[in-house]
């Protein structure tokens, strides 16, 4: 549970991006992200250009959300942009789950290809006949 980690002031956020970065990376699956979620200034900001880099080399995507003033709001608009993912500031928890709603829906409209296509026509047996003129170009 979120509310059992103990606040302890410090944030070292590239430890934490590396070791998502890593079990995504252990994960066979058609959509990897990623969301990275914290309400301070990370205690360094170098070396995430490698991880991003991997990231996008990986198609695996990042978003970030920033919760609070406090936040190391630069850094995590572009942690999200280098990662292809969404950038979000929340100024506290009420909206967070607003956040993870969006991110889902995100996730899912990616399965969804709503394009032009023509359909392959093989083996239509007795139904040969309805296709001689071709096959009409079909939406979904």
């Amino acid at each position: 549970s979120i509310q059992s980690i103990p606040s302890a002031g410090g944030t070292n956020i590239y430890p934490a991006v590396s070791s998502a970065l890593e079990e995504m990376l252990k994960i066979n699956a058609q959509r990897r992200h990623i969301i990275l979620m914290t309400d301070g200034q990370s205690a360094m900001n170098s070396g995430y250009q490698d991880l991003t880099d991997t990231m996008v080399e990986n198609k695996i995507t990042m978003s970030s959300v920033a919760v609070g003033m406090d936040a190391d709001t630069n850094l995590l608009q572009s942690l999200a942009d280098a990662a292809k993912g969404s950038y979000y500031f929340v100024e506290d928890e009420t909206t967070l789950p607003a956040v993870f709603s969006r991110e889902a829906v995100m996730l899912a409209k990616s399965y969804i290809v709503d394009k032009p296509f023509i359909p392959a026509v093989q083996n239509a047996g007795d139904w040969a006949s309805l296709f001689q003129q071709g096959v009409p170009g079909l939406y979904g």
